[in-house]
């Protein structure tokens, strides 16, 4: 083989390390919402962010814990009442709510967790969630720093990118429960890890606080390790429901069957907002219907079963992967990643704010990745470029799917439970393939 004198001078090409890629890149997201943090300050006040406009999901929650406290609970359903207060407490602290409510979606036991908030004043209370809520986060994060093999500074990148994410921006703007599912989550998959499968199981149930986060991590826990994690989950679902029987008696009842008729009436006689719906379902009724009022068509509900489908037998491959094949902590982490990733999109119910769970699966493929590392492993890029642009896309989605009728989100985050799905089917021995050296970033 004959070598030119200018090919062997040329120096060899080198890709960027993807720690070093990560922390410029969130670097550069750092600085854009530092940004918008201090540009927010200097605009019109019609166009600003403004106090006023902050934590308003909170009133939701401040309803139910108000239905608890006056002995209401048969209300917590009732749309006209909970749009009557909500409106109430908007007039009285000069909230800037607008003709919107929000309904109670929760299962009933929830609202006792609010009680004790419906004590105080509505500012006063908001005050105290959102310092509970930044606990969860903080307990959350030292959850997820530890679940990555190596110590040192590369630990502080999963503060970073979840601190300067549109999610954790949206969940704490709108004072949702977002960091308290981060928290149980983020414990059920650290215990899950761990091979403690009661434990888990135990945490786990608690996250049927809202059941569309809380199904398909059971189902993944349950299948993949068996009874004692079947057990843990049992005994937390039997606990809350003999609470809720007790203490809310007839509440059940009326979750089962008045909540699915509120849901179909927010769907399908308000101007609903699809865009904020990062689920198959809502991809579809967006690209079909958009804001329509109405019933969901056919088109939409055959679309989105067979998305649904494809997505769920991948996953079910994958546990059933981890089931026939030995233990161990790889097939575990990937089963784990795949089921967090893909949760979202197969729900039927699955707001933009509660993407920030999605990073706990990240973290729990960044583990395994750094436990088998590979060289410049094109699955691992494109996991890596989609994560990245998904972070990027999330600023402005929302407002572009109301002119494009499509959230860009959702196919990103399909690219990325595809990959993980695809990586978790791979036997662990198996080389994975090496693509050629290139001079590429590993961000979009």
């Amino acid at each position: 083989m004959f070598i030119s004198r200018d090919n062997a001078a040329a120096p060899a090409r080198t890709v960027a390390s993807p720690a070093r890629t990560l922390w410029k890149f969130g670097g550069l997201l750092a600085v854009w919402v530092g940004t918008m943090a201090i540009g927010n300050s200097f605009i019109p006040t019609d166009k600003s962010v403004s106090l006023h406009a902050l934590g308003n999901d909170f009133l939701v929650f401040y309803y139910a814990g108000n239905c608890v406290v006056t002995g209401h609970s048969e209300r917590l359903y009732d749309l006209n009442e909970s749009r009557k207060f909500e409106r109430q407490q908007g007039k009285l602290n000069e909230l800037d709510i607008g003709p919107a409510f929000g309904p109670y979606w929760n299962p009933p036991f929830v609202a006792l967790f609010f009680s004790p908030l419906a004590h105080f004043e509505y500012p006063l209370a908001l005050a105290i969630w959102w310092d509970f809520s930044l606990c969860c986060l903080v307990l959350a994060l030292v959850l997820m720093c530890r679940m990555l093999p190596e110590s040192g500074k590369n630990r502080w990148l999963v503060p970073l990118y979840f601190l300067v994410s549109m999610p954790f921006i949206m969940a704490f703007g709108h004072g949702q429960n977002t960091f308290l599912s981060l928290l149980l989550l983020a414990g059920a998959v650290f215990l899950w890890r761990s091979q403690k499968p009661l434990l888990a199981g135990l945490v786990c149930g608690l996250l049927f606080y809202k059941p569309q986060l809380g199904a398909l991590a059971a189902a993944g826990l349950c299948i993949s390790e068996g009874r004692r994690a079947i057990l843990g989950v049992a005994i937390t679902g039997t606990v809350l429901t003999l609470v809720n029987i007790l203490v809310l008696p007839g509440t059940l009842h009326d979750w089962f069957f008045q909540m699915p008729v509120n849901l179909a009436y927010m769907q399908e006689a308000t101007h609903y907002q699809w865009e904020r719906h990062v689920t198959f379902k809502g991809m579809w009724h967006l690209a079909i219907q958009g804001r329509d009022n109405g019933p969901t068509a056919w088109s939409v509900k055959i679309l989105w079963g067979l998305t649904e489908a494809l997505f769920l037998g991948g996953l079910g491959m994958v546990i059933l992967k981890t089931i026939r094949s030995p233990r161990t902590a790889s097939s575990r982490d990937r089963l784990i990643a795949a089921t967090i990733v893909t949760m979202p999109l197969v729900m039927p119910f699955y707001f933009d704010y509660d993407l920030l769970l999605v990073g706990v699966g990240a973290v729990v493929y960044a583990a395994d990745r750094m436990r088998n590392p590979t060289t410049n492993n094109w699955e691992d890029i494109w996991l890596m470029r989609t994560f990245l642009t998904l972070m990027v896309v999330l600023y402005f989605a929302t407002s572009l799917a109301e002119h494009i009728h499509m959230l860009l989100t959702i196919p990103l985050l399909a690219t990325a439970s595809a990959l993980l799905i695809r990586r978790g089917l791979r036997p662990i021995s198996q080389a994975l393939p090496v693509a050629p050296p290139v001079p590429v970033l590993l961000a979009a």
